[in-house]
């Protein structure tokens, strides 16, 4: 992969992030009776069908990834991996940046995976689409700068030492932005994390303020999947 497939590449995973944007610019308590996301035509979904359905776009559905299918994340993942293989990809730093921005796409799929939405608990849905939306517009942010410094910073200076060309200074202030963004993303995936946690909890509670008379109903209509992250 050169430098202008993986820009290209880039750019419609980027594309395709803006879309989820255009979903969730509706009110998420003001849906309609239909809605498309990816490839999915949701018929009078509930909140929590609506983030799986995303939440299938980013990290894929699990059915799917058998068959070699990936989301956005992995692909994106898959992008930078190439890019971290360019032959003129000198800058240091970039390539640092890049790491790290493979690490947490790392760790934003298995936080991703452990997110499981309840119904019953919709205080907590609403943090979710706002750590959502949140969500997707860094990770776009990140994309753009990325794209940007691939075109115009991968070999600004040779062997990570030479210094005084016309673009050190906007090539340095863009990577000094990217890593403030990254660490900023982290903290948004522990934000979900956590949440994830908090979904966890409410589940329970739902479940252990059945009858004992009634255990079997209690089971049921509990969704919780023991799942925690790490």
């Amino acid at each position: 992969m050169n430098t202008n497939t993986g820009v290209y590449h880039l750019k419609k995973q980027h594309d395709e992030l803006l879309n989820l944007i255009n979903v969730m610019s509706m009110h998420p308590v003001n849906i309609s009776n239909q809605i498309t996301i990816g490839e999915s035509t949701l018929h009078n979904p509930t909140l929590c069908q609506i983030w799986d359905a995303i939440n299938n776009v980013l990290i894929g559905s699990p059915y799917e990834n058998k068959c070699g299918y990936y989301g956005v994340l992995g692909i994106i993942k898959a992008i930078l991996k190439d890019v971290l293989y360019y032959e003129n990809l000198c800058n240091c730093e970039f390539e640092k940046q890049l790491k790290d921005t493979i690490e947490l796409i790392d760790y934003l799929e298995e936080t991703l995976e452990c997110v499981n939405c309840d119904d019953n608990c919709p205080e907590l849905i609403g943090k979710l689409f706002c750590l959502l939306v949140r969500l997707i517009i860094s990770l776009s942010n990140i994309i753009a700068k990325i794209i940007i410094l691939i075109l115009h910073c991968d070999d600004y200076y040779a062997h990570c030492t030479y210094e005084g060309l016309i673009n050190d200074g906007f090539c340095k202030c863009l990577i000094f932005d990217l890593e403030r963004e990254l660490c900023e993303f982290e903290e948004l995936i522990h934000d979900f994390k956590n949440l994830s946690i908090d979904f966890a909890k409410c589940d329970m509670k739902h479940c252990n303020s059945c009858k004992k008379s009634d255990n079997k109903t209690c089971k049921s209509d509990c969704h919780y999947s023991n799942k925690f992250c790490k």
